[in-house]
């Protein structure tokens, strides 16, 4: 099975109006249907916008530079990625005594070719929505956060594979939890408009109700193709011909 994405779109302002690219990957610049990963971090001070900096450009490394293949993607290789996050924040603060203390929290999804893996620590949400409703929704409201090496999380690894033609999942941290907010969004998520209309909307509502900083991706499937064999190619080869 083949998962393949349309265009997704990503957003981050730590206030009303000021974006901030640097606690979310890939940003709004450069997200494209492409990408694998994608990532938030909490920023709602400036503490948690560097730790969560940090731990994206930490997690994105090592995912650049250890996965050889999709099937590497297992729970230990989710751990050593966040520890990776955990060593670079340890770090600064050594530098940094100003930031001793700070702490971040992170949402996870990696489109592998036949499935999705997803990966939450602290306060965060994600949603699966399919026919303008919400048919799955992760949401991590535990008390974990990411502050540096010792305090090691724990993560749990949550491989999906329920995934049809024009599913959408929305990531984002903390506030979306009421049944309206869930009605409003997967309203928005029906809409005939573009990723980027969509989570713009999103982001007004928000912003609107809650006041607080906004970070979020979200990611359309365009298409779940079936693998075929050696056999099932060519007898559609010569079929075409017929």
């Amino acid at each position: 099975m083949d998962i393949i994405l349309r265009r997704p779109f990503s957003i981050s302002e730590t206030e009303k109006g000021i974006r901030d690219t640097e606690i979310i990957h890939p940003n709004h610049n450069s997200v494209s249907k492409r990408d694998r990963l994608y990532i938030t971090c909490d920023g709602k001070n400036q503490k948690s916008q560097v730790a969560g900096r940090l731990l994206c450009e930490a997690v994105n490394l090592y995912f650049n530079i250890f996965l050889e293949d999709k099937k590497d993607i297992t729970n230990e290789f989710f751990t050593k990625a966040i520890h990776m996050g955990e060593i670079a924040i340890s770090q600064y603060q050594k530098t940094h005594p100003e930031y001793q203390g700070m702490y971040t929290t992170l949402s996870l999804f990696f489109l592998a070719s036949d499935h999705i893996c997803i990966c939450q620590v602290g306060k965060s949400h994600i949603y699966q929505i399919r026919n303008n409703q919400i048919i799955h929704k992760y949401i991590d409201s535990s008390e974990q956060i990411i502050r540096g090496v010792h305090h090691p999380v724990k993560i749990t690894l949550i491989t999906l594979s329920d995934i049809k033609t024009n599913d959408q999942f929305f990531i984002c941290h903390d506030d979306l939890t009421t049944m309206e907010d869930e009605v409003i969004i997967c309203n928005i998520l029906s809409e005939f408009a573009n990723a980027d209309e969509k989570l713009s909307q999103i982001k007004k509502y928000y912003l609107n109700k809650y006041k607080s900083p906004f970070t979020g991706h979200l990611i359309p499937i365009r298409q779940v193709r079936e693998n075929q064999t050696f056999k099932q190619r060519v007898n559609a080869l010569v079929y075409s011909f017929i």
